[in-house]
């Protein structure tokens, strides 16, 4: 059974391991308007994906048996043949059925004109320079007649380079004899255009004569190519031939050259050969043919000829065909870009710079199989030049990149760039940051980028702290939103007084760019107290933008309190008393809350110390705006030791603060631009283009939201000394109390031992307050805990 499926896929041709796509062109057996004795496919290989085009020869059909031989001889030729110009054949397949030649992905040159029909004159002669060599490569070095050079036998591949095809009567005239010859006038092609004189008079005889006058009759019909893919015109008279090609706009010597190839007189004709070298130095040589040269001398080529071939690429995009800068230029920059990263740092970055280039039209997959391994091997590089290749050109194809491999193979190699010595390359870190900002992952914008921004704020580059602000208001749109309001009015104050002028109006027109995400009550709040003092800029452009911002802030908080509802003052009264009272209690109960916790604490540092405590609970300074508690501390413990407690009234007291510690901010305690000597190393002076001195404001609750959340006032606390003069507990503002116990040691003399101890806490942050009256000799205040 398998054999018997095995022979009906042969006989149908569905066994070759390609599978068949569009038709390109049909036969004439088909098509009455077609010079070929082809049906002819794009195709795929099965077993790779490799786009090709197949050229399938019917051999069941009875109209075909008199162009088998033909079909026969393409197929051998084709596959033998391996030169300059000449159509690349991957594949034949024969059987019993078909014949088929498998070729790189081509397009038959009148389906391609047609579609181009304002092909510029540079790539028309680029199209006859390829076409040229190739037969000249048939008839000098295969020491072969072509025979059927016209525009059906003439194809165009993905890069926009020409290819000779249509071998079907190709011969050797030493080894092979003529019998191909002598049928050719029975192939439909063959008899497309016009025949020189000698074929008029001896027929298929004046091919086999001598070789001379073979590889002419191949000079004449290219003279016939190049006048008609010039002048869009098909030549069937030999009146008019130079009449066409009066009318071809070339330089005159490229004319009267083709002229020669046409010349009706044989002796007089010349060679493919003479016609090319003529070419080669005159009217071959223009920078798209001096390109494809070049291409082909790479590898040979020293650095410094490489060096000024890169350079010289810019011009070639303009008069290349669809195709030759994808699919000719970039294959050969790839190559050579694996085989000179490691050598010569110069040329790579030339070299990336172009690849980069002239791969924007790639389609996804050639991107990702030759050009992405590319760039992602090059942000490893170290080379100056390297990196700012890609960092000016990260717009152009970072949308080509996964979220995936931004955020694990981009991102961090690209944030390297900020510890750079040269500010170039710290600026062009920076402006590459918008584009890839929408590609991270949360933590990395929202956390390592921001200390990133934080960090090139204070960068003595001026132009940096100005794209620094620039750049946060364009990324604003993808930080988190809870954490965003308080960021950026953090970033933004701080470069309202920076001394550089663009620097503040770029943080105002940063303020305006970002309106929408603050709340009208942070409007309130913040935004307008951080706007304000620069109404009196010294710049006047500086004036002049604050104060439209400013405005524009007002409506919208206008715009708000007008949607507010209208309230009878006297239920508001009664709603503010019911909310004192409930604050009141709530107050209560949090003292009882906090007496009982610090219970524990305080016998722990009584132990310390050798005494015992005891707590007494004292009113609230201010219940609206601080909540404290005041704990007393009673002398006790060992009589014993009571006379290392005795107290001088004339020594200092020593006091401890415990206080939790607060959350990682950039910014608490940045004073950049608060002293009189600057954060840049320079005196600001007194003109338009700096501020005055002004102390920039602690910001301790606008942190940038680094790291985790804050932890428990519990957990860790930092200790502070300070020391205070007995006298003071007899001051009125002293609100801790002490209590003195008089005791009798064993001698009977009287001991007096003072301790005090202040227990508070603030409405923002729970801190522990902790007098500790003891004597000069315990061992506290030393700097040990």
């Amino acid at each position: 059974m398998n054999f018997l499926s095995k022979t009906l896929g042969s006989l149908t041709g569905s066994s070759i391991p390609y599978t068949l796509g569009e038709k390109v062109e049909s036969s004439f057996i088909t098509d009455p308007n077609s010079y070929s004795i082809w049906n002819v496919y794009d195709a795929v290989k099965k077993e790779d994906s490799l786009f090709c085009t197949v050229f399938e020869f019917d051999q069941r059909l009875p109209q075909n048996s008199k162009y088998i031989p033909f079909a026969i001889n393409a197929c051998k030729k084709l596959r033998s043949t391996k030169l300059p110009g000449v159509l690349n054949t991957i594949d034949t397949i024969q059987n019993d059925s078909h014949i088929y030649i498998i070729t790189e992905r081509v397009e038959p040159l009148s389906k391609y004109l047609l579609k181009n029909p304002s092909l510029s004159n540079e790539i028309l002669k680029f199209g006859t320079f390829t076409v040229s060599r190739a037969l000249r490569f048939i008839n000098c070095d295969a020491k072969s007649i072509h025979g059927n050079v016209n525009i059906h036998s003439v194809f165009v591949n993905n890069s926009g380079e020409w290819k000779l095809g249509g071998f079907e009567v190709m011969t050797n005239i030493s080894t092979d004899g003529v019998d191909m010859l002598r049928l050719a006038h029975q192939l439909p092609s063959f008899n497309y255009n016009l025949q020189p004189a000698e074929f008029e008079k001896s027929g298929t005889d004046c091919l086999i004569r001598s070789p001379q006058s073979s590889i002419k009759y191949d000079a004449f019909k290219l003279g016939l190519l190049i006048v008609q893919i010039f002048s869009s015109t098909k030549i069937g008279d030999s009146i008019l031939i130079n009449q066409f090609i009066g009318k071809v706009p070339v330089q005159a010597n490229f004319q009267t050259n083709v002229k020669k190839l046409l010349n009706q007189s044989i002796t007089l004709r010349i060679t493919v050969e003479v016609f090319f070298k003529t070419g080669l130095s005159s009217f071959f040589k223009t920078p798209l043919i001096d390109c494809f040269l070049n291409l082909e001398m790479l590898n040979v080529k020293d650095a410094q000829e490489k060096l000024e071939f890169f350079n010289s690429l810019s011009d070639i995009t303009r008069d290349s065909p669809n195709g030759f800068v994808e699919y000719k230029i970039l294959p050969n920059l790839i190559q050579l870009f694996y085989f000179t990263s490691n050598d010569d740092a110069t040329n790579t970055s030339v070299i990336l710079i172009n690849i980069l280039k002239f791969s924007l039209n790639l389609n996804t997959k050639e991107f990702n199989n030759s050009v992405k391994p590319i760039i992602l091997k090059s942000f490893t590089m170290a080379d100056r030049s390297i990196r700012m290749a890609l960092l000016t050109s990260l717009s152009t194809y970072i949308e080509k990149f996964t979220q995936n491999e931004v955020s694990n193979h981009i991102f961090n190699n690209l944030l390297t760039g900020s510890n750079d010595t040269n500010p170039k390359i710290r600026e062009e870190t920076l402006k590459a940051i918008i584009p890839i900002a929408p590609k991270l992952s949360d933590r990395q914008l929202n956390n390592d980028l921001l200390r990133y921004l934080a960090k090139a704020q204070n960068d003595t580059v001026p132009e940096i702290r100005t794209n620094t602000v620039i750049c946060l208001g364009k990324i604003a749109q993808y930080m988190n939103k809870n954490s965003r309001p308080g960021i950026l009015i953090t970033a933004f104050s701080k470069s309202l007084k920076d001394p550089f002028v663009p620097s503040r109006l770029s943080a105002i027109m940063a303020f305006a760019s970002c309106i929408d995400f603050f709340p009208p009550e942070i409007c309130c709040s913040r935004v307008l107290s951080s706007i304000a003092p620069n109404l009196l800029d010294k710049s006047s452009k500086v004036r002049i933008e604050t104060g439209k911002i400013f405005e524009l802030y007002m409506e919208k908080i206008r715009a708000e309190a007008s949607s507010l509802p209208v309230e009878d003052d006297s239920i508001i009264e009664h709603d503010t008393v019911k909310n004192e009272e409930l604050n009141n209690h709530m107050v209560e109960q949090q003292n009882l809350s906090m007496s009982s916790i610090g219970w524990s604490t305080l016998n722990a540092l009584s132990n310390k110390i050798g005494g015992s405590l005891s707590i007494r609970e004292t009113p609230l300074q201010s219940p609206a705006l601080q909540q404290s508690q005041t704990v007393e501390s009673l002398g006790g413990g060992n009589n014993n030791n009571d006379d290392n407690h005795v107290v001088n009234n004339n020594k200092k007291l020593s006091s401890f603060v415990i206080q939790p510690e607060s959350t990682f901010d950039p910014w608490e305690n940045d004073n950049s631009f608060a002293n009189g000597d600057d954060a840049w190393g320079y005196e600001m002076q007194d003109d338009e283009e700096h501020v005055e001195e002004s102390p920039e404001p602690n910001i301790n609750e606008d942190s940038w939201g680094f790291g985790s959340s804050p932890k428990p006032a519990s957990s860790t606390y930092t200790i502070k000394e300070n020391t205070y003069n007995h006298n003071v507990r007899n001051n009125d503002k002293v609100t801790a109390k002490t209590q003195v116990k008089t005791k009798t040691n064993g001698t009977g003399n009287e001991v007096k031992k003072n301790s005090g101890l202040k227990l508070s806490k603030t409405s923002k942050s729970t801190k522990l307050k902790l007098d500790l009256q003891i004597d000069g000799n315990d061992g506290w205040g030393d700097g040990e805990w």
